[in-house]
């Protein structure tokens, strides 16, 4: 008996090997049949979001909520010369209801958070009805999708073709990625930017990484701990080209709503993370401050004032981790992509559910490049994650906001310790190495 014990307990972790490396690491890698068993049940179990968001996109939906009211909204007012009165919540709630027909969420209003260029983008889908304009966005984000599974199979390209398979599979049946599209969320724009991004900065094409991190300016606080991050390490190159195409965005801003209200844009996003609500739940967001507020009580300052320490922290972590390395094809650079992604979603007031795709570029990599231990224990982790948002009741439950933002507070401590551990064996054997030369 204990022999059967120990062979399962065998088989159960070659499995895991095969799942998170190449074929000359796991026994059963040189097995397509299991990794086809596992598409199938990946599908199987991801196939009923995307039956909603089918019948959301070909039929109709109830539009109660639904980010994409918002998007409309604001594309409507920019349209009709109104675009300075983006941020005020009396004129988004009165296109809204001119849309739906009555008042959207759960205050009547769903307000637009977002910069003002990205409104004016949004400019073409204005003259349509509500339906018809989802209609386009999903078709839209569905090409999108399909550049992002493109991107993912190039990052994770040192696995076999099936194991690839695996993680692309696994990516398009995931929960927040169907969220997001019934959402109609632009959060695969966001997962695509990132996804280039790596793949640009390792192969030290800099200023084309600059131009591939830009369509996270839709969502301008996304790039701060990035921003910081490259200062540091000076690479000048990226951020030229970054800050060419933030100064064009900031001009557009500013043509399409006027100076006034693009300079007060900063102040309302400020403002609106101390909101409970106007479809801004701080116990429903994956960062620091949504983790205070869904665990424990506490008044807006105070927990405002914890997550800004907890952030820098977090921001703290991911430097040390970086540590004196660069950019490049360095086979830790994707554990470092990692690190600077969790710490990016912690940082952030504003991360939702739908937003966690922005965590798969960095996961693919760590699986593709990195050691058989990382992989291991990484592979693990990221099924967790995998299963807990798939069994949510409803993805933006409580509970399942603080499991996996611990799973993320957990992972990214790991991740630096394994790191600092892999500072102190380098420095165990320079001694050894300069005792040996002598």
């Amino acid at each position: 008996m204990p022999a059967q014990v120990i062979e399962c307990c065998r088989s159960v972790v070659a499995a895991f090997d095969a799942v998170a490396g190449p074929a000359r690491w796991g026994r059963l890698s040189s097995r397509p049949r299991f990794s086809t068993c596992l598409v199938v049940a990946l599908v199987m179990a991801g196939t009923a979001p995307w039956v909603l968001f089918a019948r959301d996109l070909f039929l109709s939906r109830n539009w109660i909520s639904g980010d994409f009211v918002a998007f409309f909204a604001a594309a409507r007012l920019v349209a009709n010369g109104t675009g300075s009165q983006l941020y005020q919540l009396a004129s988004v709630a009165a296109v809204e209801r001119d849309a739906v027909g009555h008042g959207v969420g759960g205050s009547g209003v769903l307000p637009y958070f977002n910069p003002p260029f990205f409104a004016w983008l949004l400019g073409p889908l204005a003259g349509l009805s509500l339906q018809g304009a989802y209609r386009v966005w999903s078709l839209f984000s569905l090409a999108w999708l399909a550049l992002d599974a493109w991107l993912l199979w190039k990052i994770a390209s040192p696995l076999s073709r099936e194991w690839k398979r695996v993680l692309v599979v696994a990516f398009l049946v995931s929960l927040p990625v169907t969220f997001g599209l019934r959402q109609g969320q632009f959060s695969l724009i966001l997962e695509g930017s990132w996804s280039a991004a790596f793949l640009l900065l390792r192969s030290r094409r800099m200023g084309w990484a600059g131009v591939a991190l830009s369509p996270l300016l839709i969502k301008p606080e996304l790039l701060i701990p990035i921003v910081c991050l490259f200062i540091w390490k000076r690479e000048w190159r990226v951020l030229s080209a970054l800050s060419l195409c933030a100064l064009a965005a900031v001009a557009l801003s500013i043509v399409t709503v006027g100076l006034t209200s693009a300079r007060g844009y900063p102040g309302f996003l400020l403002d609106s993370t101390t909101w409970s609500t106007n479809g801004n739940t701080p116990a429903l967001m994956f960062g620091w401050n949504g983790l205070l507020a869904a665990s424990a009580p506490m008044g807006v300052a105070l927990r405002q004032g914890c997550a800004a320490a907890l952030g820098v922290a977090s921001l703290g972590l991911a430097s040390y981790a970086w540590g004196s390395s660069g950019v490049g094809p360095g086979r830790c650079f994707g554990e470092r992509w990692l690190v600077l992604t969790l710490a990016t979603m912690l940082i952030d007031q504003h991360f939702y559910f739908q937003d966690t795709v922005l965590l798969v570029p960095g996961i693919v990599a760590v699986l593709a490049y990195g050691r058989p231990g990382e992989r291991l224990w990484l592979a693990g982790v990221a099924g967790a994650a995998w299963l807990v948002a798939l069994l949510a009741t409803y993805p933006n439950e409580t509970w399942h906001v603080d499991l996996l933002a611990a799973l993320a507070v957990l992972a990214l401590i790991a991740l630096a310790s394994r790191h600092s551990l892999r500072i102190r064996r380098l420095r165990q054997r320079r001694p050894r190495t300069i005792a040996t030369a002598a």
